[in-house]
């Protein structure tokens, strides 16, 4: 089994009064369900963060473990609405 640890310590998330998921996004919201969709054998969850110093200061990370299935596997999230990069011309 192969394991790949992917932190996100900051894909930078704004909360909407409804609740949604929106950029930027960083998993420190303990009312969001920050639900992940894998594929390919990927796994992911929102763990502690086990490397907070220096500028990554987060909580909380995504972890992703690839295990059996496709040669290439992932996840992802998706947002309440798409990302604006007229606005966010950074990712």
């Amino acid at each position: 089994m192969k394991k790949f640890y992917i932190f996100f310590s900051a894909i930078l998330l704004t909360i909407t009064s409804f609740g949604q998921l929106q950029l930027p996004l960083d998993f420190e919201s303990t009312t969001l369900n920050y639900t992940f969709t894998d594929f390919g054998g990927g796994a992911t969850t929102k763990i502690a963060n086990t490397q907070v110093n220096g500028i990554n200061t987060s909580a909380n990370v995504a972890k992703m473990i690839k295990g059996a299935g496709e040669v290439f596997g992932g996840s992802f999230i998706t947002l309440a609405n798409p990302i604006n990069f007229s606005v966010n011309k950074t990712f």
